[in-house]
């Protein structure tokens, strides 16, 4: 059996499916364990003669490696997870080769198992589990980098899905809502964005996250801030919001990359009579302005469907508009 040395291994973030998604884990505990295949387990540190492993990145680009055959091992992972695991074989979700594919997340899932004493009187719930692993087949190592606990037939946004490799394969960019949506939302959501640095092995989550035309840069809030990072790189800017409404909505990129819009707003759902207000955010300088504001009723969305122009929604009357960015114009959609 060969010998796997050096596996990073995260205890499993669970979380049911209730629109509330469970956050990326903690850096990843090097251990040393046995296994067949591709596997995931849990296994105690690494033993002290052993050196450290790192992901090394090839200088050529090779062939993808293809989704490998999975054969799950032993795992004493917390309950319900365990009892998940044990009852079946995984299915390969998804998966994403990196750009040299020298590594390749892939996406695990375990089939809805009911969790619960019967016998005991307990309702039985059925949930699924899902894992996100880095393989690097080379070296023959295997990363468990995020898991989902979720509740079958839950609303919500829930599923883990890879997105995107940095050309150098150091980060690897997913989200944690593959489906679905906030439960009860009555605006426009996106789904946030989570770039994982496999050499740092720390994590950064954008909300409500928007690519850039030229896919590029990733923009979202963080932190009560609006963030742009590089796609290849790290952080390049961050804006933080107007003293306007408290509330902010998806970032929209400008057709050509240079700018953002995005709506701050007093309420969700019109269920308290506010303000709104559409700002602007220079891409290069991360300089913003407010364009426009309007009560009663509050915007809902906005959109930037071509140069020079935004398209608003109404939260309530569904009334639409169109805002001229070289005249500061605001007029009724024709």
């Amino acid at each position: 059996m060969r010998r796997l040395i050096g596996g990073l291994v995260l205890l499993l973030a669970l979380a049911a499916c209730d629109g509330q998604l469970p956050g990326p884990t903690q850096q990843p505990t090097i251990v040393a364990t046995e296994a067949v295949a591709v596997s995931s387990v849990v296994a105690p540190s690494p033993m002290v003669d052993e050196p450290t492993p790192t992901l090394a990145v090839a200088t050529d680009t090779p062939t993808p490696t293809p989704p490998p055959t999975v054969t799950p091992g032993p795992s004493p992972t917390p309950e319900p997870a365990s009892l998940i695991v044990a009852a079946g074989e995984p299915r390969l979700k998804a998966w994403l080769p990196s750009t040299d594919g020298a590594l390749l997340a892939e996406v695990l899932a375990y089939d809805c198992v009911p969790i619960g004493d019967a016998a005991a009187g307990e309702v039985q719930t059925p949930q699924s589990l899902e894992l996100l692993r880095i393989v690097d087949a080379a070296a023959d190592l295997e990363y468990q980098v995020d898991s989902q606990l979720l509740n079958c037939g839950g609303l919500g946004a829930f599923g883990l899905e890879p997105l995107a490799w940095s050309d150098d394969g150091r980060s690897l960019w997913y989200t944690t809502a593959r489906e679905g949506g906030p439960d009860g939302a009555c605006r426009p959501w996106a789904r946030p964005m989570t770039r994982l640095d496999l050499e740092e092995w720390s994590y950064t989550t954008l909300d409500q996250a928007a690519t850039s035309p030229d896919g590029t840069k990733v923009a979202g809030w963080l932190n009560g801030e609006l963030v742009v990072y590089a796609l290849d790189g790290g952080e390049i800017g961050r804006a933080a919001p107007a003293a306007l409404p408290p509330n902010v909505g998806p970032i929209v990129w400008s057709p050509d990359g240079t700018a953002l819009a995005y709506l701050q707003f007093t309420s969700y759902c019109g269920e308290v009579a506010g303000e709104s207000a559409v700002v602007l955010v220079d891409a290069a300088t991360f300089e913003s302005r407010v364009l426009v504001t309007q009560s009663a009723p509050e915007f809902e969305s906005v959109s930037w469907p071509e140069a020079g122009r935004l398209e608003l929604a109404g939260l309530l009357d569904g009334g639409r508009w169109v805002y001229v960015l070289a005249t500061g114009v605001l007029s009724v959609a024709p």
